[in-house]
């Protein structure tokens, strides 16, 4: 798996991961892990939610917006599987 050494925060600065306090660590993993329940909550919704799209492009939009979805929850699980490696080697020393 690759992991971040570093994320964009909201504020548009790099935040370098071997760089944030415990406390910081903590409270983005937190933050991370709520914004994932939601987004894959929501993913599940859509998806079972609707009754599908009728048409060629609404069906390829459709799929377009489910992908994008996909694909940000992946990468929020990249992000928190990074944190998870630095918090936990610094549990080591």
């Amino acid at each position: 798996m690759k992991f971040l050494k570093s994320y964009i925060g909201k504020n548009g600065q790099r935040i370098v991961i071997s760089k944030m306090s415990n406390d910081h660590l903590e409270n983005a993993i937190r933050f991370f892990e709520k914004q994932k329940d939601k987004l894959d909550k929501d993913t599940t919704k859509y998806y079972y939610g609707s009754v599908g799209p009728q048409g060629e492009m609404a069906q390829d939009a459709f799929e377009g917006e489910l992908r994008a979805r996909e694909d940000f929850s992946s990468s929020l699980g990249v992000l928190l599987a990074s944190l998870y490696k630095e918090l936990k080697e610094r549990e080591k020393n």
